[in-house]
């Protein structure tokens, strides 16, 4: 089990993460933004955040008690893992970590200020700031594919996920 195994490698920057080569492991560091379970697959996705940008592990392996636990909404943690690039977004891939270590509990239950990023999709420059937890301000739609779109400008994008919350 790889829960509560210190990674060996330095945490990445966030522009050293994103260079990286798809199957090199590496080292990531950040705070909990959200996760994902799929209990019928016993895994599940996750998304870590730190100051300079997001990152996204795919189908962690484990049981949603040691997701509820290591990966509490705002828990600083070190996932070490296989870097992999699937349609364009930067990743741990699948099945691949092989460490994961909470570091910091401190900030348990808090998001980072989620980034206004409606001027950087109207201007077609949201690729470095995948993964991250944002604002935007556009028009919502679910296209004929079945797939969620937000229109900025001139630019549709579709959305991977999509959480609505009452302010």
């Amino acid at each position: 089990n790889v829960w509560g195994v210190e990674p060996t490698g330095t945490p990445l920057s966030w522009s050293e993460f994103r260079s990286a080569e798809k199957g090199a492991v590496v080292t990531i560091k950040g705070r909990v933004l959200a996760w994902t379970y799929d209990g019928s697959y016993g895994n599940g996705n996750v998304f870590l955040q730190d100051e300079n940008g997001g990152y996204y592990a795919y189908r962690l392996k484990a049981a949603l008690s040691e997701y509820e636990d290591y990966l509490a909404i705002g828990n600083e943690v070190i996932i070490e893992g296989k870097k992999d690039v699937y349609s364009g977004l930067h990743q741990l891939g699948q099945n691949t970590v092989t460490g994961l270590k909470v570091v910091d509990r401190t900030n348990a239950g808090t998001r980072p200020e989620a980034k206004d990023v409606t001027t950087a999709a109207k201007n077609g420059e949201l690729e470095p700031l995948q993964s991250t937890w944002a604002t935007v301000l556009g028009t919502y739609s679910i296209g004929s594919d079945g797939y969620k779109y937000i229109q900025v400008g001139g630019n549709k994008y579709q959305i991977y996920s999509l959480q609505f919350h009452k302010y």
